[in-house]
């Protein structure tokens, strides 16, 4: 007979993705497994089975693929049997990648339709670890949220959603689809009395957490506020509970709530640990807060200053372990430049906020980045630098207008997908556009609404190699002093006006923002003078558009350089396998020498002297 320890072990595994396990953890599991003595061929089965998950958790397929495989399933209690055959098709599809479509299509009758979903959820979150799969992520996403409509009301449906709204949280920041799951959590927890339970709690965690992402204080402490009061009584991760707590006591101080610190306070120092790995994250954040808490307040003495000097001290040894796991250098140099300023050393504060900006666009950490936009604009508003802290100020309310519109489009996306819900057609229409408006969002430019570089590699992988291809490059000449003269506001405006008049002239061909003023335009006709033809007339329509430029003069208007080049389908052979690489290096190229002749021309690859 199988033990009370394996069940509870195989639930830990399989039902808490709140816990993020240490290697030591791991290790810690896989000694107690094999240091069980037992007879039972049952138990011995199921032994081995929690040895192939925890090989996943490790982020060893092939190993965990090997184990599994070794396993007789036969054996296994039903559920046990089912999660055994995800698990085996986890392990086989990270490391045959090639195979995953026709291992799905395979077991998606085999399962039933919660089990084939949790699969799904799984594959979605592991093939995200990995960078060169995130494509491959989103789309068995796409699958995933083609299913979730028809799927049974239950316990697990439930912990399904609440794995998925975790999954979009912690690791993509997707607020809004989160709050989507989370909330139908929390639908499923509250109408079966399930308040008391770990799934409840995990709920109200995540669903504060998006409270606070989206500015609003006072629901993220009703959720705090349900969570507290429960004992905490273990069937939770101890560091998420605390973590929790952490934040509640960072909202406290930002609400300047006195009384209901001091309440939190107590209960983390309540708190205790006897996992080293937990403690030292535990750490940083109460040293984190504990600062937070310094530089939120108005005026700090010399003994405040000596004591905010020796907790940063303290936090940074802490910091590098936790890099690969979370985004904390965003989180840090923001605080940073924060203690900077209140040590007055201003142009090392602006340089660490900027960093700290820089670093937030290039992780699409869009509520960081708000943040920081924030603190620069407050900054220069002390220092009646008004024209910056207007340029700050208008970014991050920008930021925060997105992040609202694309938290009620989410939002009234679920309702119509939830309307009837025993239309069938009904709901695979909503769903279908719940889909497509989160590939738009994916693969699309925030500011310019081209595409951006992740539709580019989808793009390019898809690229045949016996059809014609044109890329041209296109910059806007002189973007940096336009940038300089007018500001990053009216700079913004330029790009969205340019990039509006790309896709009116440029009808046929795609289209990507590929960084700053930079675009590309890839095109499969088969003639390469028609290709040329439409760059030309697109450069004729800019002219027409009269916008000035006086950061060259005062007669000068903008204007666009041009380099593109073209393969015939009787070319490929002439290039090697990364030949799209080959192509926009030539691209390039050929753009480089359109500013050099001048700017304001066009100029073929193939017409250049090499």
């Amino acid at each position: 007979m199988i033990s009370a320890f394996h069940i509870e072990l195989e639930e830990l595994l399989l039902f808490h993705p709140e816990f993020i396990f240490s290697d030591d953890q791991l290790a810690e599991f896989q000694q107690q497994l094999i240091s069980t003595d037992t007879t039972s061929f049952e138990t011995k089965q199921f032994m081995q089975y929690l040895h192939g998950i925890i090989a996943c958790y490790q982020d060893d397929y092939l190993q965990a693929h090997h184990i599994l495989q070794m396993v007789d399933s036969t054996v296994l209690p039903k559920h046990s049997h089912y999660f055994w055959t995800i698990y085996s098709t986890v392990a086989e599809c990270l490391f045959t990648p090639d195979n995953t479509a026709k291992l799905l299509e395979k077991l998606r009758n085999a399962l039933p339709s919660e089990y084939f979903c949790y699969l799904l959820t799984q594959l979605v979150i592991m093939t995200h670890k990995v960078p060169e799969q995130h494509a491959r992520s989103f789309y068995l996403n796409l699958q995933l949220l083609e299913l979730i409509p028809s799927l049974p009301s239950s316990n697990f449906t439930a912990q399904i959603y609440y794995e998925i709204g975790y999954f979009y949280l912690m690791r993509t920041q997707n607020v809004p689809l989160a709050q989507i799951y989370l909330e139908k959590t929390l639908q499923y927890v509250d109408s079966h009395d399930l308040s008391h339970s770990p799934l409840a709690k995990l709920c109200w965690i995540s669903l504060a957490y998006c409270a606070s992402f989206n500015f609003d204080e006072q629901l993220t402490n009703s959720y705090y506020d349900r969570l507290l009061d429960l004992p905490y009584n273990g069937d939770i991760d101890e560091l998420y509970y605390n973590r929790a707590l952490l934040n509640a006591i960072s909202v406290a101080i930002s609400t300047k709530d006195v009384e209901r610190q001091a309440m939190l306070w107590n209960k983390v120092h309540a708190f205790n640990t006897s996992d080293a790995q937990k403690k030292r994250s535990i750490l940083f954040t109460l040293y984190y807060i504990k600062i937070y808490e310094l530089i939120s307040q108005p005026t700090l003495d010399d003994a405040k200053l000596a004591e905010l000097q020796t907790k940063t001290a303290a936090i940074v040894p802490l910091l590098v372990p936790r890099l690969a796991a979370t985004r904390p250098d965003i989180m840090w140099s923001s605080l940073e430049g924060q203690i900077l300023i209140k040590q007055h050393q201003y142009s090392q504060a602006i340089a660490k906020l900027e960093y700290c900006i820089a670093l937030s666009e290039q992780h699409q950490q869009y509520y960081s980045l708000a943040f920081a936009h924030d603190l620069l604009s407050r900054f220069y508003e002390s220092q009646k630098q008004f024209k910056l802290a207007l340029t700050h100020a208008e970014k991050s309310a920008k930021i925060k207008s997105d992040l609202f519109h694309e938290h009620n489009h989410y939002y009234l996306t679920s309702i119509i997908s939830e309307f009837d819900t025993k239309n069938l057609e009904v709901q695979i229409i909503s769903n279908r556009d719940e889909k497509d408006t989160l590939q738009q969002l994916v693969f699309k430019d925030q500011l310019t609404s081209l595409h951006n570089r992740r539709y580019l590699e989808e793009l390019v992988s898809q690229l045949a190699h016996d059809e014609p291809l044109q890329v041209a490059m296109i910059d806007i000449d002189f973007f940096k002093r336009y940038n300089d003269f007018y500001g990053h506001l009216k700079g913004d405006q330029l790009l969205a006006n340019f990039a509006m008049l790309l896709k009116k002239c440029l009808t046929e061909y795609d289209i990507v923002r590929y960084g700053g003023e930079e675009f590309l335009v890839i095109g499969k006709s088969q003639s390469p003078q028609l290709f040329k033809r439409a760059l030309s007339d697109f450069q004729v329509q800019l002219s027409h558009k009269n916008y000035a430029h006086h950061g060259i003069d005062e007669t000068a208007r903008v204007t666009a350089s041009i380099g593109y080049t073209y393969v015939a389908s009787n070319e490929y052979s002439l290039i090697t396998d990364d030949f799209f690489k080959i192509i926009l290096e030539q691209a390039d190229t050929a753009l480089y020498a359109a500013k050099g002749s001048g700017r304001n021309t066009c100029m073929n690859y193939k017409d250049l002297s090499h």
